[in-house]
């Protein structure tokens, strides 16, 4: 293994470059394609950054790094308008890249009419990661509407109304033929 002072420009600390195994999966579209099987899993192949903030010389993936100042101005935007922050490596938000984003006028950096944040700053690590996120690969999964599906068409979330429970009708209608009613 060798180490990276850099990756595209981002400083990525001294973090381990380890070699990548790679499994072949079957798409839906015919042959067989060799990916990494994190990438197969819809996690991105982007560089884990150091966050200066966060813990000093370490590697938080999927959080975006801040200088001290903003990290300031961050903390003091938390704690004003109440959002909810879960500083952890783990974090299935990456609510400093928003914070960022909306400092630079990012049109997608908006929260919904229920206080609902965007999916572009989604980590892998939340329930309801997709696509929609800047961290996904291309074998991501999507949204069908209400529900969250993976490229194989199995659906892992289904966030529509719940199917209405049979009335007594529908029971008496569907009752075996010969049954006591």
């Amino acid at each position: 293994m060798s180490s990276a002072a850099e990756y595209g420009g981002i400083p990525v600390g001294n973090a381990p470059i380890a070699p990548v195994t790679v499994a072949p999966v079957v798409t839906p579209a015919g042959p067989a394609i060799v990916v990494p099987p994190a990438v197969a899993a819809g996690f991105s192949p982007k560089p884990a950054v150091t966050n200066p903030v966060v813990a000093s010389k370490s590697v938080i993936p999927y959080q975006t790094a801040l200088t001290p100042a903003e990290d300031m101005a961050f903390q003091h935007w938390v704690a004003m308008n109440k959002i909810p922050f879960d500083p952890s490596p783990a974090a299935d938000y990456d609510m400093r890249g928003y914070w960022k984003a909306q400092q630079m006028g990012d049109p997608r950096a908006k929260q919904a009419d229920n206080k609902h944040f965007p999916d572009t700053w989604k980590t892998p690590y939340h329930d309801t990661f997709s696509n929609e996120s800047m961290y996904a690969t291309p074998l991501a999964p999507h949204w069908e509407g209400d529900r969250l599906v993976d490229w194989r068409g199995n659906v892992l979330v289904d966030e529509g109304p719940p199917a209405a429970p049979p009335s007594h009708n529908d029971v008496y209608l569907q009752s075996p033929k010969g049954a006591d009613r």
